[in-house]
């Protein structure tokens, strides 16, 4: 039964640190997306 605890933690622990690094990613690449549109509408 503690068995059946501790692989639920550690699922709901990788889900949470799985959509971290997916909205860091997505962040990252909007920034990146949108400061290279700037600098593009500069020149």
């Amino acid at each position: 039964m503690e068995m059946v605890i501790v692989l639920m933690g550690l699922v709901v622990y990788w889900h949470m640190l799985l959509r971290q690094l997916m909205e860091g990613f997505i962040t990252m690449q909007m920034t990146l997306f949108l400061t290279t549109r700037s600098g593009s509408e500069c020149y």
